[in-house]
């Protein structure tokens, strides 16, 4: 099934930053025991842990932090990107008035624009 088209359908984006804002305020931080064959790693904000990834099996110890460091900068990288993403929407809209008002053929690249957005989307 085919991914849903942020590009042609803003309430995707509408409901991705609805999730953000209702997520605890950042920054964030990953924290880790260190505590080999058992490691905890904490997603925390300023005063206290929000989420957890903790295994006590010894098994894929080496991706807990990866994974942790991830989600600790998702709290400020995902808004970001929906800001850039809405911006580049917002060009796209802009150079299609334009092209039509002055018989432009910037609409060609705008097509090219959000097209290689959906398909970076949907990989």
């Amino acid at each position: 099934m085919p991914k849903e088209d942020v590009m042609t359908n803003p309430s995707k984006l509408d409901e991705i930053e609805a999730r953000a804002s209702k997520a605890t305020e950042g920054p964030w931080r990953a924290l880790g025991t260190g505590a080999s064959g058992g490691d905890h790693w904490y997603i925390c904000d300023r005063d206290e842990a929000i989420a957890s990834i903790s295994c006590q099996d010894g098994i894929n110890e080496d991706q807990r932090e990866p994974d942790a460091v991830f989600i600790a900068h998702a709290r400020e990288d995902v808004p970001r990107l929906l800001v850039a993403l809405r911006a580049v929407e917002a060009f796209c809209a802009t150079s299609e008035q334009h092209a039509a008002e002055y018989g432009d053929t910037a609409s060609v690249y705008v097509d090219d624009v959000r097209a290689a957005i959906r398909e970076a989307l949907e990989k």
